[in-house]
């Protein structure tokens, strides 16, 4: 049960979140759905009173007294006449009020999708570092490609999902006022059986999101599995494909228990239907003996007793609606939360709590890991002018960036924030700034191209920069431009951004160095050393020493494997090479890039 309220809690925080992201944005939209809705069903109930009073008044005879007149309802066809145009038009209003909140509804939904996918990029584009933890490593970028287009999407549906449950909240809270009314003591009997109707429906709709989870875990290998019988078709002559090969490709495997998983999310809603319609019927059936039993011994109270199975009937159809709809919601729970999570860890980064330490420490042990290389130092402090070779799986960009520090400094987590949010990184694939130079490299208003002499090498390349650059630091860079600029100019143009935005760590891809003459790359490291520098060795591991590193850190994607001197790690190279391979993290650059020549230059 603990579990239980946990998880009740949970979904309640995310709910909330969405909407007041969603509904307090758009406070006159929201406004609108809210009235027109109200109208909506407030005409359609005018309508049921009317029908009710005409109804009364024709079976007992009693004449109906209007504008001074009286009218008998069984004889008058312009009462008739008049109340059936009155009908009409409170119906026909009824429509087009559900109509105007309806498509209000779903250009809210239209207007928050396209508001969700701006702010991931507007959150992407945030200057500097950002904790991307959440989704680096190998699948960072198709997690961010699903932020953008199926998770924001999902959160645009989600909220056409919730919006209409307006009527029918209306109707059960009205059907609720007038069975209290009615039978107090009963309907608080009936209530107490919704608290179980309510847990099961909770675990449907739990159900559900778990079958969306898997849904969506199975889809690479069921799309790979797609890929290669078009493969075959392609490029084999003659019958590749016949009715059993694609019997057996949906009979079993990836493609089997993705169908199986996307029909069990469908049926979570039917579900929770069969669930609220086998209530319904037991509750009815004891509203029928309590109500029935105390009618035969009094002699009196049908009427009360139709009235009470009628309005419970209207209270749980909306009942009923409300946990279809919030199960159906449930299916795209977890894309909207992981969503949620993105925007809440991105937005809520307060980089003043994790201010920069003079000194870290770098220690085995304290991450978890049980087996480390052998020979390693089991700590080694660094702080600014320290310049350490990185031996890591993973490249070097901005959403692996937060990975990076982590396998480091793990598990201090002020301290991984503190690096992450003064950390920069310069990388070979440098894509044209969307902004002038002058904001890219974060340079003052006064500043020319004078002012950047100091960081180049020599003439020659500062001459080179002007020739391939616009001559206006204030005028943005086309692409077409951009892509005749000599590849080494942008690399350097990284770096000179970081050195310009006085970064207090730096991450620096070796495959970038290598590619610049060796006084080059000598000179950029030099402009570093009141910085701790660190050379990300993600390819050919045979440059590690090149760069005059102090110290090597060994890591896999999580955790700090080892440490020591240059020599150490050409002594430790095979075994690192087994160990990755025990781990399940062995790559092609992993094993095969250490047999690197480590010469410099190109």
């Amino acid at each position: 049960m603990n579990i239980f309220s946990c998880a009740i809690n949970e979904y309640a925080v995310f709910i909330r979140w969405l909407l007041s992201d969603s509904l307090w944005r758009e406070k006159s939209l929201t406004v609108a759905v809210l009235v027109s809705s109200v109208m909506g069903v407030g005409f359609q109930i005018a309508v049921f009173g009317l029908v009710v009073i005409y109804a009364g008044h024709f079976a007992s005879g009693e004449s109906i007294s209007l504008v001074g007149y009286s009218i008998d309802p069984r004889t008058s066809l312009e009462l008739l006449a008049g109340g059936s145009l009155a009908v009409v038009l409170l119906l026909s209003f009824s429509a087009l009020f559900i109509y105007y909140s309806q498509c209000t509804i779903l250009r809210m939904s239209r207007e928050y999708e396209e508001f969700c996918t701006k702010r991931v990029f507007q959150l992407l584009g945030q200057k500097g570092s950002l904790d991307f933890r959440s989704v680096s490593g190998e699948e960072g970028e198709p997690n961010l490609f699903r932020l953008v287009k199926a998770d924001s999407r999902f959160a645009g549906r989600v909220l056409r999902m919730l919006l209409p449950l307006i009527v029918p909240g209306i109707k059960l809270i009205v059907s609720i006022v007038v069975l209290v009314y009615l039978e107090g003591r009963l309907s608080i009997i009936v209530a107490g059986l919704g608290a179980v109707l309510f847990f099961y429906q909770y675990r449907v709709s739990r159900l559900g999101a778990q079958y969306s989870i898997r849904f969506e875990q199975l889809a690479p290998a069921a799309t790979a599995e797609y890929k290669m019988l078009v493969q075959h078709c392609k490029h084999t002559l003659g019958v590749v494909v016949t009715a059993e090969t694609a019997g057996e490709l949906f009979s079993k495997g990836p493609v089997r228990k993705q169908l199986d998983a996307y029909v069990g999310r469908l049926r979570a809603v039917e579900n929770s239907k069969l669930v609220s319609g086998l209530f319904t019927a037991v509750v009815i059936g004891i509203i029928l003996l309590v109500m029935g039993g105390s009618i035969i011994r009094e002699g009196a109270g049908w009427d009360r007793l139709l009235v009470y199975v009628v309005a419970l009937r209207f209270a749980m159809v909306s009942l009923q609606t409300v946990f279809s709809t919030i199960t159906s919601i449930n299916r795209f729970y977890p894309q909207v939360r992981r969503y949620f999570a993105f925007v809440r860890s991105m937005a809520g980064q307060n980089r003043e709590r994790y201010p920069v330490a003079n000194s870290y420490t770098l220690e085995l042990g304290n991450n978890g890991v049980g087996e480390f290389l052998d020979g390693s130092v089991h700590q080694f402090e660094i702080k600014r002018g320290v310049c350490m070779a990185m031996v890591t799986p993973l490249d070097l960009n901005r959403y692996t960036l937060a990975g990076l520090c982590e396998s480091l400094l793990s598990p201090d987590e002020p301290a991984v924030l503190g690096a992450l949010y003064a950390a920069s990184f310069a990388s070979f694939n440098y894509s044209c700034p969307i902004n002038p130079l002058r904001q890219a490299l974060g340079l003052s208003s006064q500043a020319t191209w004078e002012d950047l002499r100091g960081c180049f090498l020599n003439d020659e390349w500062w001459r080179l920069a002007r020739e391939q650059l616009p001559k206006s630091l204030d005028k943005p860079i086309k692409v077409n431009q951009w892509k005749q600029v000599e590849p080494k100019l942008k690399f350097i143009l990284s770096l000179i951004s970081m050195r310009l935005n006085e970064c207090s760590w730096v991450f620096i891809q070796a495959e970038g160095l290598r590619r610049l003459d060796p006084e080059v790359a000598h000179f950029y490291l030099a402009l570093f050393d009141d910085a701790v520098c660190v050379v990300v060795h993600s390819a050919d591991f045979g440059l590690v020493g090149s760069f005059n590193e102090d110290v090597v850190a060994v890591t896999d994607e999580n955790c700090l494997l080892g440490l020591g001197d240059t020599r150490w790690f050409f002594e430790i190279k095979e075994q690192l090479s087994e160990l990755m391979l025990r781990k399940g993290k062995s790559s092609g650059k992993m094993s095969g890039g250490i047999v690197g020549d480590g010469e410099l230059g190109e």
